[in-house]
């Protein structure tokens, strides 16, 4: 279904403040003129949106939609988040118990990505239905206010614009050209090179089409990400922290083959986007299909999301380990690159010692390969089963991060950083299942800091309620 223009989007918080607008002091015909603009403008570009028929003019309503419902937010706020000298008034407790059912109501139907949004508004509403007071409500609007441009910011940067008054395929397009993508990447990933004003193909569009993706448009990117796609050719300002959606790995690359490590199995480039319908030295990308200045390729060459490594080499840094991949000799197939992270080297040379890769004009041993099968794939959790003849490394090529911990049959075993960016665990010959899961200090100190200041809040609130119920004894 084609989607509403991003100007429709106000955030989880702001809508949640709807319904307070409605016990405002303002006039009644005010706010009943100000609710039927919103929801019958917003209904109106609903129903134009799903028929095919209708007018793109009707996508215009978005202003009057947006213009109304912000109206409607700011007036909610400022009737909730008023200080009231009476506590257990009913102008103050109404608002925040018609807020506290829709809220639950929406909290139980929404998906998990809306959830996460919702929770900063009630901790915001939980501050000041505890205090009441002037400052708590500034804080609780302050608070409101940087979730709100957090939310608003990070829907931007993955919408799929559609422009205004034009009857445009695009929508359709975009639908054949995601199962395309899908189809071709099948259980590794896609990349899609593109510039960020192009309506036809959005960098992000596996976000809301349900595929891996390799880069996209304004995601942060660690200073290590960030050289691995410079080498690889994304265009964008030098130095800068998010990941490019052009990439640039047209004519003579040298660093091509780190798009097979990546599990880049679909690409899917538009004129002037990069590849320009050029395929690059050092890649074998086969011509798949064309929609419009669309054009897709499959990479004959990629290494599996899931792979094993008999041997392995060092590289100190992340611009060695970029060179390594890149040299005409490397054999993804059967080797890795490892970056020294903690102490897990001493624990992969005690399993696979002396261990090298077999040199060039040489016959590799023919051991039995190892078997994968991967049993939970969840994005902190992704477990594997590994029945393997011989000792090597699983490669898991998903992004490294210290807070990301492996287990082996269940206990707690050394992550490697290997080739470059990406995940790996030695194991000796046998039977195992491997376990990633995401564990990140921030995320238990975050944890701890937020119970303890509930806590608090919990305690102050209980306090400042008994001493307004308890009458002072007059000398």
């Amino acid at each position: 279904a084609a989607r509403l223009p991003a100007l429709a989007y106000l955030g989880v918080s702001a809508l949640l403040l709807i319904p307070a607008a409605f016990f405002h002091s303002l006039p009644r015909w005010e706010r009943a003129f100000l609710g039927m603009l919103a929801f019958g403008a917003t209904a109106a570009m609903l129903v134009g949106v799903r028929s095919p028929s209708s007018s793109g003019a009707l996508l215009a309503l978005a202003y009057p939609a947006s213009f109304a419902a912000s109206a409607l937010v700011a007036l909610g706020a400022d009737r909730l988040f008023a200080a009231r000298r009476d506590p257990l008034t009913p102008r103050l407790w109404g608002p925040l118990l018609l807020i506290s059912i829709v809220f639950i109501f929406l909290f139980v139907l929404a998906p998990g990505p809306t959830r996460g949004r919702m929770i900063p508004f009630a901790a915001a509403i939980l501050l000041f239905s505890l205090f009441r007071t002037r400052w708590a409500g500034m804080l609780s609007s302050a608070v409101l206010l940087l979730f709100l441009f957090i939310d608003l910011g990070s829907s931007m940067a993955n919408h799929q614009a559609h422009p205004f008054f034009v009857q445009s395929d695009a929508p359709v397009v975009e639908q054949r050209l995601a199962a395309l993508l899908r189809e071709t990447a099948l259980d590794d990933r896609a990349h899609v090179s593109t510039w960020p004003s192009n309506t036809r193909l959005h960098a992000n569009i596996g976000m809301s089409d349900g595929f891996r993706m390799a880069g996209g448009a304004a995601i942060p990117l660690t200073r290590e990400q960030r050289r691995w796609w410079d080498a690889l050719g994304g265009v964008g300002p030098e130095g800068d922290a998010v990941s490019p959606a052009l990439l640039d790995i047209s004519g003579d690359s040298a660093h091509g083959p780190l798009l097979h490590v990546m599990a880049v199995r679909a690409v899917a480039a538009t004129e002037g986007g990069g590849l320009d319908g050029r395929v690059p030295a050092g890649l074998r990308l086969r011509r798949r299909g064309d929609y419009g200045d669309v054009v897709v390729f499959v990479n004959e060459d990629v290494l599996p999301r899931i792979s094993w490594a008999k041997s392995w080499q060092i590289a100190l840094d992340i611009n060695a380990a970029i060179e390594a991949i890149s040299a005409p000799d490397f054999n993804s197939g059967r080797e890795c690159i490892i970056v020294p992270a903690d102490t897990a080297l001493s624990h992969l040379v005690g399993i696979i010692p002396d261990q090298r890769p077999t040199p060039v004009g040489v016959a590799p041993e023919q051991d039995p390969p190892a078997s994968m099968r991967l049993l939970e794939d969840r994005p902190e959790h992704v477990s594997i089963a590994v029945a393997n003849p011989a000792p090597g490394l699983l490669v898991l090529s998903d992004s490294y991060d210290p807070g990301w911990r492996a287990y082996v049959n269940g206990q707690p075993a050394p992550m490697l950083r290997a080739n470059g960016l990406f995940r790996g665990v030695v194991l000796p010959r046998g039977e195992h299942v491997v376990a990633f899961r995401y564990r990140p200090l921030p995320f238990y100190l975050g944890a701890i800091v937020s119970i303890a200041t509930l806590a608090a809040l919990l305690a102050f609130g209980a306090r400042a309620l008994l001493r307004q119920r308890v009458p002072r004894s007059i000398s």
